[in-house]
This record gives structure tokens, sequence and C-alpha cells, in this order.
């Protein structure tokens, strides 16, 4: 099964902006607020950063739709899997780095 990624936002959403990639930590992730409401994904649970940032674009768009966080997470973790080509493995450390309870610097203060 070839991996896919949810529809992106397009050329010239405010998603665009709003989601800032950092890589500049052990576990980078992309992250933006929506509301007030703290939101990231994490280049271990997309594979890439590519993916890592059009999931997070994608989820700004839930927001956008109206959706609640807590179905905007499960909209990300299925996001992460099908990124990943449904694969199973991996799955446990992918919820462990999807803990959106932690703030980012646990996050990235967590072995690798």
């Amino acid at each position: 099964e070839v991996p896919s990624l949810p529809v992106d936002a397009p050329p010239g959403h405010v998603a665009h902006e709003k989601v800032k990639y950092n890589a500049h930590t052990k576990n980078p992730f992309a992250r933006f607020q929506f509301g007030g409401l703290p939101f990231q994904t994490t280049l271990s649970a997309a594979g890439s950063e590519e993916a890592c940032l059009i999931i997070a674009r994608a989820c700004y768009l839930q927001f956008e739709q109206g959706k609640a966080k807590n179905e905007v997470l499960q909209f990300r973790n299925d996001c992460y899997s099908h990124a990943r080509g449904g694969s199973q493995k991996g799955q446990r450390r992918v919820a462990a780095l999807c803990d959106d309870d932690l703030p980012i610097a646990a996050l990235a203060a967590r072995p690798a």
C-alpha cells in the first residue's frame, strides 16, 4: 500500500503562515495555535518533514471546520497511520510522541 497524506491547505491559505516547523530539536515538530489551543505534529510520527507539515496544516483546516480538539487528534493519528502506509510497526512509539498533554519541551527532551 502506498502511503497517503491528507489534502493540504491550498496555496495562500493562512495555515501556511500559522504552522511553524522546528527542526532545531531532537524530536522535530510542526506547531500552531488555533483559538488559543496549542497543537502539534511530530516528524517521528509523520515520517518526513513534508508529511509533518501537511498533516499539521490539514489539522488546522479541521479546526476551521469547527471540529473539537479530540476529533482533530483522532484525525491526526489517522493521518500518521496513513502517512506510514498503515504500518503497525512503531505505533506505541508514535502514540507516545503524540501526547498533546505534554509541553513541547518535554517532547523535545525525550530520548530517540
